[in-house]
């Protein structure tokens, strides 16, 4: 991206990525606008323009987080010619600029905000005809009506309007349309802790989930793992495969996971998850399962919560509550070793069998359900295939924030921390010398930690979670 990353930071000290825009988000619009017109060989100052195209907002976008009196800001972050075309996106009427541009030479016309007249050099006029075209090009499904004003345009200028139809899709899924009730309701009867099910028409998230394993397969994702059943009942996995072999598995009758599917079509429905439940969301990602008849993963739970949508075949699941480990930070599968972090979260133990109180739930295409974390669960593909899809959802724990916090003033360690430590063990334990002195350290630190110094930002504790949950990709 030819724009600078300090101008795509400031989008995000400015909240932009909190802000909803139609499909998305305004700081994932602007991103794409400016990408949109990078890669049709725009100049630098028309491609900045649409990075910061309506930061003061529209007529038609209320709201920005910018207004007029702000420009002197964005002429310092992107110079003078590239926030004029800014200003003058954000103040047009576009019905009388397509007007002014039919009319020809001199191209003058009334500013809205009741700003005056302007008069346009040939250059402006074609520079907000790119805007304005890679604008529309961002937000618009395929087959949407080409607005008047721009199709008055390309009578003058050669913008290929027909982009939007040969676009991947966006997700316009909501909460709401998942779950077929308003976000609200969601919030207040389910989250966190409930086990929320919703049956529907398999059609409504044709154009958000593909629904064939070669279409999964073809899309790229951080590791593909197979898991298998021989005929002595003997389990396994075969991690990092390619999307080939994941295909010649799936017709062996392997079930395929494809873990944290990178997708055009996933970008919007990230973005309006995570804003509709305040994650984070380079942390929540959308990973997908795809089965053959038969029993799949043992007994286990997650560490995430997650929103199960069906979209192929049907799946019978059990799921129980787990009143071993409240809130765990790591899954478990019943029946491999219990690694400390299991110990801590689950004292007791865990069951040896799945719990008798526990619910049966048939998911057919167009099913959704909601799987708090830690949730028991096993499934079982009831028809001849499966393909679900789970939007593993991004909560970051008061563990990943405190986590955070130590990083964050290790990164500004003194001297003394930043000393080699040598022969610091003796019969393979940490030497009573050196815990105090960790101890000494720890406890100064926490001591001079102040509530201003734990103001993060939120791109920050973003990336810090994307990296420690794996999905950085």
């Amino acid at each position: 991206m030819t724009s600078s990353i300090r101008s795509v930071s400031r989008l995000l000290a400015l909240g932009a990525d909190g802000i909803a825009h139609r499909n998305s988000t305004l700081f994932s619009h602007l991103i794409g606008t400016c990408r949109i017109l990078e890669e049709a060989g725009y100049d630098p100052d028309t491609c900045a323009a649409g990075l910061f195209h309506s930061i003061y907002g529209t007529s038609a976008f209320s709201r920005a987080p910018l207004t007029l009196a702000d420009r002197e800001s964005i002429v310092r972050e992107i110079g003078p010619f590239a926030e004029r075309l800014v200003w003058l996106f954000c103040s047009i009427n576009r019905n009388k600029f397509a007007e002014a541009c039919v009319r020809g030479e001199p191209y003058s016309l009334e500013l809205e905000r009741a700003q005056g007249a302007v008069t346009l050099s040939r250059s402006e006029v074609e520079q907000l005809a790119a805007l304005l075209w890679a604008n529309h090009v961002e937000q618009s499904a395929a087959g949407e009506p080409i607005p008047g004003y721009l199709d008055q345009i390309r009578q003058l200028l050669p913008l290929d309007l027909e982009a939007p139809a040969r676009a991947i899709e966006r997700s316009t899924v909501t909460v709401d349309d998942l779950f077929g009730m308003p976000c609200s309701e969601f919030l207040s009867r389910y989250w966190p802790t409930k086990l929320c099910i919703s049956h529907g028409d398999p059609n409504r998230f044709k154009k958000a989930f593909p629904d064939r394993v070669d279409d999964v397969a073809a899309m790229s994702c951080a590791y593909i793992t197979a898991f298998f059943q021989n005929r002595e009942d003997e389990k396994g996995s075969l991690d990092k495969i390619t999307a080939s072999h994941a295909r010649a598995m799936h017709s062996a009758g392997m079930t395929i996971y494809f873990h944290s599917l990178s997708s055009r079509r996933f970008a919007g429905l990230i973005n309006i998850v995570s804003n509709q439940l305040g994650l984070m969301r380079r942390m929540t990602r959308v990973s997908c399962f795809a089965s053959r008849r038969g029993l799949g993963i043992p007994m286990h739970y997650d560490l995430n919560d997650n929103i199960v949508v069906q979209v192929r075949g049907s799946k019978r699941w059990r799921l129980a509550e787990n009143t071993s480990a409240q809130f765990p930070t790591a899954g478990f599968t019943l029946g491999r070793p219990r690694q400390p972090v299991h110990r801590a979260e689950a004292p007791q133990g865990f069951p040896d069998r799945f719990p008798e109180e526990h619910e049966v739930v048939e998911l057919r295409p167009g099913s959704v359900m909601f799987v708090p974390r830690g949730y028991w669960h096993d499934c079982e593909t009831t028809d001849h295939e499966s393909i679900h899809f789970n939007i593993q959802l991004g909560v970051p724990t008061w563990k990943d924030l405190l986590a955070f916090a130590a990083q964050q003033a290790l990164t500004a360690a003194t001297v003394e921390m930043r000393e080699g430590v040598t022969h610091a063990f003796s019969a393979g334990v940490l030497k009573p010398e050196h815990r105090q002195r960790l101890l000494s350290m720890i406890t100064r630190w926490v001591n001079e930690l102040s509530e201003d110094r734990l103001a993060f930002k939120e791109a920050e504790l973003d990336e810090f979670g994307a990296k420690l949950r794996g999905s950085s990709s």
